[in-house]
């Protein structure tokens, strides 16, 4: 028949064992995230280059345009309202750039905090996960000493009884002795 003590502290062990194993692969997924976040954010990066580099082009066509239309007209393009004109363009073309910037600059900023908070969760798992592993084997070593002591206990009844074929009439502890539980 298998020990009821035993039973209980490998349940014990075994459950803690499986509650690692779960924050670990919390843990893993957290990681992952954090990884994914990062790639997102150097994406975020790289479709901001790309569209500067758009609004550059842009910016350069309607400049040539300008120039071709004005000059068709016998307008200079160096001073007067052909100057500003080309002007305004490079001046709206240079605060889209910088609106583009800013909004990806904000945009990279969430995806590296998302990335730095699930690396921190990341942490919490594994450190749970330790937690779960030293409560698994503290609990299976409690169990084991409490049925240790309920093994003690059953034997002084059955002596106290004589059901173990030993004199009831003997004191095995002494009158006085006490015995201290550790648990």
């Amino acid at each position: 028949m298998c020990d009821p003590t035993a039973i209980a502290a490998v349940g014990s062990a075994a459950q803690g064992y499986a509650g690692q194993q779960s924050y670990k692969a919390q843990a893993q997924i957290a990681n992952n995230n954090a990884v994914l976040a990062n790639a997102q954010a150097n994406q975020v990066e790289e479709v901001k280059q790309q569209q500067q580099h758009d609004i550059r082009a842009k910016e350069s066509q309607v400049q040539g345009a300008q120039r071709a239309a004005l000059a068709a007209n016998g307008s200079d393009t160096s001073s007067g309202s052909g100057l500003a004109a080309i002007t305004d363009t490079a001046v709206n073309a240079q605060e889209d750039i910088n609106r583009t910037d800013t909004n990806a600059q904000t945009e990279e900023w969430g995806y590296r905090a998302e990335a730095t908070n699930y690396r921190n969760q990341a942490s919490v798992y594994n450190s749970a996960a330790t937690s779960s592993m030293l409560g698994g084997v503290l609990g299976a070593t409690g169990q084991y000493l409490a049925g240790q002591g309920t093994v003690s206990d059953t034997a002084k009844s059955k002596v106290a009884t004589g059901a173990s074929g030993v004199s009831p009439n003997i004191d095995w502890l002494g009158k006085n002795t006490k015995v201290k539980r550790w648990f």
